[in-house]
């Protein structure tokens, strides 16, 4: 195992503290980083983005191929750090914890850090890992409040304050569907244009407000709006993993209603509770961004795309990627070839 010790205010310290630590190639263009890994701790690419001085973010996309650990503390100021894992899992705890708690895929998960806090992330080897980690640093918005006015990011900050202020907090909540597609955009390291910073930016802060605005549901609900019963709720995350893995087969309401166990009534209240969408739509939106994957490593062409997937129609397939995209797969698969 390898433990990493991080500082908890400063992003662009850590980030080189991270790239140092793990050998990394590192590259910097102003408020954005990124660091390059092939060696014998991990594989792949960690950025580093400050959108302003109290917004940060690290987004991974690695293979560690050792346990590493990220021991950070907090010496000034408080901070929410929300963490979500498009692909894999990590675990992660506080100094008053016995043992640490697992933050699972696609679950929406945050942290509060009050001063002086020490907090532990352990990484798990030899799993994908695409995860961002967003950091908030609350503002002091006494000032404010003395002029009678506040800015955006003051009034965020203000309404944060009231997060479980007395200890260091943890909210592990439920899957968040919505939030995928947002770190989904966050991956790509493009900042060639004014407009690649501004759609990054645009990411960044999508992520957090999304996941922000589940917590807040969930904190006012306590969970008394599900649908369907806990021990349902997890045969509906087992069948969300499945259609992942499984996208060729033949995946009808008929055959998830009987792998689950679940009635189709309440198959779709469950997908409509965890991922905010229906059944069908999940199927579609996780094909479609498989089909996007493939597209971008140029392994396969458009029929064979098709049948990798499983849909039975080209024709359809290129109407709903281009709805979905902005872009037909074959102007897609282009520019992939191309660049």
């Amino acid at each position: 195992m390898k433990s990493i010790q991080l500082v908890g205010t400063d992003l662009n310290e850590n980030f080189l503290i991270i790239a140092k630590e793990l050998k990394g190639e590192l590259s910097s263009n102003g408020g954005c980083s990124y660091a390059t890994f092939s060696n014998e701790y991990c594989k792949g690419q960690i950025t580093g983005v400050k959108v302003s001085d109290e917004i940060s973010a690290l987004i991974f996309d690695v293979v560690f191929n050792v346990e590493i650990e990220f021991e950070y503390s907090n010496q000034a100021k408080e901070f929410i750090d929300v963490f979500y894992c498009l692909e894999g899992s990590f675990k992660h705890k506080t100094d008053s914890d016995r043992e640490f708690e697992s933050i699972n895929f696609r679950q929406n998960s945050l942290v509060k850090r009050l001063k002086s806090s020490q907090n532990t992330i352990s990484f798990v080897p030899h799993k994908s890992l695409k995860m961002s980690f967003i950091s908030y640093s609350i503002l002091d918005t006494s000032k404010s409040r003395i002029k009678g006015y506040y800015n955006l990011r003051e009034m965020a900050s203000n309404s944060l304050e009231t997060i479980e202020t007395s200890e260091d907090f943890r909210y592990l909540g439920r899957i968040c569907f919505r939030t995928s597609n947002y770190v989904q955009q966050l991956m790509p390291f493009m900042l060639d244009k004014a407009s690649d910073i501004l759609f990054k930016e645009a990411a960044i802060l999508n992520t957090l407000a999304s996941q922000l605005d589940r917590y807040e549901n969930d904190s006012n609900s306590k969970h008394a709006n599900a649908p369907i019963k806990q021990y349902e709720l997890d045969k509906i995350i087992a069948i969300g993993v499945f259609v992942q893995q499984n996208l060729s087969e033949n995946l009808t309401i008929n055959n998830l209603v009987r792998m689950s166990g679940l009635g189709p009534s309440k198959l779709q209240m469950g997908f409509n509770y965890l991922y905010d969408t229906s059944v069908n739509n999940y199927i579609t939106e996780k094909r479609l961004e498989k089909a996007a994957e493939l597209l971008r490593t140029n392994e396969m062409n458009i029929s064979e795309i098709v049948y990798q997937i499983g849909f039975n129609s080209r024709s359809y397939f290129s109407k709903i990627f281009k709805r979905r995209y902005g872009i037909s797969p074959s102007d897609a698969l282009t520019k992939s070839l191309s660049s």
